[in-house]
């Protein structure tokens, strides 16, 4: 895509390529969110379908920067089935599938990276930071402008507007710039240095905020990715000469044991080496996405200091002993979280029989709701002759498919409910049902939800009053989960 604004012109971004394991998901009470990290210390395997010699020789040297912060490699191969597959398709769009999405593609033959305007004229600076961009991407990292955490003012109608005489439709404006993910890989803090930070012009927010084209890793780049991969520690314990690689680390998100307790299930794949008929361990550790540790409040699913944690104890049965997929699972009510959006994350580390941290597995993230989330809520109004139109302006997270309604409720000067024609206290009510992971409400120019109300309807005695109104949020099953402020109308009855 080319951004023709002022000095952003002429210069191309990349296009998202959203995971499919964040598509079509509706997980109310349960994790909203997948991760697509790699196992730490993976080797994966690149290779190039098409392109020339010369723009594979620069995508093959910057790429190679994630190594240096990473406790990832890659190795570039010529034949055989790899994980990360890149074309050079000039249509002139980059993207990248992100994390281990990639695998899904690549297994049938697909592309899972493209770079759409590499050539003989390619800047070296447009080697560098595209390159840098989409393998962030395939290390598992999610745009930057759509943190979670960001403030970005949004000039709505700008950006609609732009996008669409590109030939956007309002749905893909939204999935690409203006919904932030619930996922946290991205920054703790939103970064705007952020390699993985799409640029904005100062005319497509409010405020005159704007972000320049990155080029470089930022500090926060590098401790995300040595955080997400971290390097093996030596370890030496009074059992010999332990040790132990990680093969795969998968997550069953959703998903109900034995006792119908619903919760995550991690399994784990790896080969432990000098531990025959030893008693070792393997734990799952959670925390807050700010690297706080959960704390236990039940005495069960705990570390011996309180901390939130499960495992799964095992004795190798051989010299060299590898493990398919063992359990361990976590119920999400050991999460012990309020209603809302909680951003989370897990580790794994494997002892040995002496307590010895054999490896670690690095940190994946992952999102637990309970409920809807209503963000960003205001009510607008128009006044018009004889009615006035309340629209609600407002983002629901969580709520994917879910039929939900507004009603707004009117009160007298001293919120004492108003009355409709048959003494029923007065409401309007519209449904909606949010179509997205993150759906806004009366951000476009246009009005997709409101409520219209015929003055005549509102029920006061004659003269001037100060009618009081305000919207309230509804699930499926009547659940109420966002309430306005109050707002205050004028009225005169003759």
């Amino acid at each position: 895509m080319l951004l023709n604004t002022g000095a952003f012109a002429q210069i191309q971004i990349c296009v998202d390529k959203v995971p499919r394991q964040l598509q079509n998901i509706n997980a109310q009470n349960g994790v909203f969110d997948f991760n697509t990290k790699w196992t730490n210390g993976s080797v994966l395997k690149v290779k190039f379908t098409g392109g020339t010699d010369f723009v594979r020789n620069k995508v093959t040297y910057y790429s190679r920067f994630w190594e240096s912060c990473a406790n990832i490699s890659f190795q570039y191969i010529d034949s055989g089935t790899p994980d990360i597959l890149i074309s050079f398709n000039p249509d002139g769009t980059s993207w990248s599938y992100v994390g281990t999405n990639a695998k899904y593609y690549t297994q049938q033959g697909q592309p899972s990276m493209n770079f759409g305007w590499f050539n003989y004229n390619t800047t070296e600076e447009e080697f560098k930071r595209t390159t840098l961009h989409e393998f962030g991407h395939a290390l598992g990292l999610l745009h930057e402008h759509m943190h979670p955490a960001a403030t970005i003012h949004w000039n709505y109608p700008v950006v609609y507007n732009y996008y669409q005489a590109k030939g956007w439709s309002i749905p893909d404006i939204r999935a690409q710039v203006l919904d932030k993910y619930s996922v946290t890989l991205s920054n703790h803090n939103y970064d705007k240095f952020s390699i993985m930070h799409y640029p904005i012009p100062r005319e497509f927010t409010t405020d005159g905020y704007s972000v320049g084209w990155n080029r470089e890793l930022s500090v926060e780049d590098k401790r995300l990715a040595a955080e997400m991969y971290p390097r093996p520690q030596p370890v030496t314990t009074t059992t010999g000469s332990v040790s132990c690689k990680l093969e795969n680390i998968d997550c069953e998100y959703n998903v109900t044991n034995s006792n119908n307790q619903k919760g995550m299930k991690i399994l784990l794949s790896f080969t432990i080496n000098n531990a025959k008929n030893k008693n070792c361990r393997a734990s799952a550790y959670f925390y807050y996405k700010d690297g706080d540790a959960l704390k236990d409040f039940n005495n069960l699913y705990k570390t011996t200091d309180g901390k939130v944690a499960s495992g799964s104890d095992f004795s190798p049965l051989y010299d060299n002993t590898s493990f398919t997929k063992l359990e361990i699972f976590l119920p999400y009510d050991e999460l012990e979280m309020q209603d809302g959006e909680h951003k989370l994350k897990y580790k794994v580390s494997i002892w040995s029989e002496d307590r010895k941290e054999l490896i670690q597995s690095g940190y994946y993230y992952f999102t637990y709701t309970k409920g809807l989330i209503c963000e960003d809520f205001e009510v607008l109004a128009n006044f018009n002759n004889n009615t006035m139109d309340i629209m609600p302006k407002f983002a629901v997270k969580n709520g994917q498919s879910v039929t939900c309604k507004a009603c707004v409720y009117f009160y007298d000067n001293n919120e004492v409910p108003l009355k409709d024609a048959n003494n029923n206290a007065l409401s309007y009510c519209a449904a909606f049902r949010p179509g997205y992971k993150t759906t806004v409400y009366n951000h476009s120019s246009n009005s997709d939800l409101y409520m219209t109300i015929p003055y005549n309807d509102i029920s006061i005695p004659t003269g001037t009053h100060n009618v009081k109104y305000f919207v309230a949020l509804y699930d499926d099953t009547n659940k109420q989960f966002g309430t306005s402020k109050w707002y205050t109308k004028s009225f005169t009855r003759q």
